[in-house]
């Protein structure tokens, strides 16, 4: 008979990115513990995973962009509740609006409940600092200042470090080929429908007439229709911008990806009006872009709603290759020491013993 399943769970992409590093040690330290949940390829190709559904399936952001994916986030959390309520532990990672609810229904019943990554309470809705202290056992924390402010008010947080130190090597862009510049238009479909067109608009804006290669990194399920003169990949992030000169990213985990590999970046954030305004009440913070927000300051240049100043950002980065690329790289060695060293999956796993 097996034992009782732990729930280890994602709702989007990167959270399934970590969920398979995470899992893969887990996996290694304890063959015997099984998990459940929604997951994508790296946890459902694990031994020990028995999956409820696909991450991307609930993967959304925003106010109205969620509104089509309702039906699926409700039948999501029936079908997790089960599982929390039978689970001896439940690992949440990220997904706040889905995860914390269920995070507090396992925590009350008795049963240990972890989020893997912090709620963003440093750039809005700071009263989920206090939530996760209250009704979280741990919260493993991708930036050490969350956990101070999380200790602070009583909670339970250990620093893991952020996965995106795993692995890198700087880009390595040459100035003697035409120039290359990566479009990141987002791992969600709204944000694809959003960002994709005036991405693509402005990297071709800002080859104009000489020749270049425009790629795009695609991590949605349906196929890309076919433009001409750029080319759809699903090779993992990192390999992407491995060797571009630029690349015009969505607001997200890319940006910090980007960042630390010392790729110059413009990036851009465009979300439906209603959604926007009220993200711009919200936010305590002024930047949309990760490494702006760690950094505070515009260290990339990031666009809000208006994307028509892409175009010209990309061009000065294409006109002086080798500049942009030494402005990038010095970025890139501020955020090393907030990123931390290469080991996330590890402390992870080790800080997870004595709730396992």
């Amino acid at each position: 008979m097996e034992a009782p399943l732990g729930v280890l769970t994602a709702a989007e992409p990167s959270g399934e990115t970590l969920g398979g590093l995470v899992l893969a040690e887990l996996e290694e330290r304890h063959p015997d513990l099984l998990w459940t949940g929604y997951c994508g390829e790296a946890m459902r190709a694990r031994r020990v995973y028995r999956p409820l559904g696909d991450a991307a399936q609930l993967s959304g952001a925003g106010i109205i962009e969620l509104l089509p994916r309702l039906p699926q986030l409700l039948e999501a959390r029936r079908a997790l509740r089960s599982a929390v309520d039978a689970a001896p532990i439940s690992i949440f990672i990220d997904a706040p609006d889905l995860h914390l609810p269920l995070a507090k229904r396992a925590h009350e019943a008795g049963r240990r409940s972890v989020m893997l990554v912090a709620p963003q309470f440093w750039a809005w809705r700071p009263g989920r600092k206090d939530f996760v202290a209250r009704h979280v056992d741990l919260t493993l924390c991708l930036f050490r200042f969350e956990v101070d402010a999380i200790r602070s008010v009583g909670g339970a947080a250990h620093w893991v470090g952020h996965p995106c130190s795993e692995g890198l090597r700087p880009a390595a862009p040459n100035t003697d080929r035409p120039p290359r510049i990566a479009v990141f238009p987002g791992s969600r479909p709204s944000e694809v429908e959003a960002h994709l067109e005036p991405f693509l608009a402005a990297a071709r804006e800002a080859l104009g007439d000489r020749e270049g290669e425009i790629v795009v990194a695609w991590r949605i399920p349906h196929p890309p229709k076919k433009r001409e003169g750029v080319t759809f990949t699903m090779q993992p992030g990192t390999d992407v911008l491995a060797d571009v000169d630029a690349a015009v990213i969505a607001a997200g985990t890319a940006t910090l990806e980007a960042a630390a590999m010392g790729v110059p970046t413009v990036v851009g954030v465009k979300l439906h009006p209603v959604t926007a305004g009220i993200a711009r009440r919200l936010l305590q913070t002024r930047y949309a872009a990760l490494p702006n927000v760690l950094l505070k300051e515009t260290a990339v240049p990031e666009h809000w709603q208006d994307l028509g100043g892409v175009a010209a950002d990309l061009r000065r980065i294409l006109h002086d290759r080798t500049a942009a690329t030494q402005r990038a790289s010095e970025i890139a060695a501020r955020l090393a020491p907030i990123l931390g060293p290469p080991g996330f999956a590890q402390r992870a796993a080790e800080a997870l013993e004595s709730l396992l």
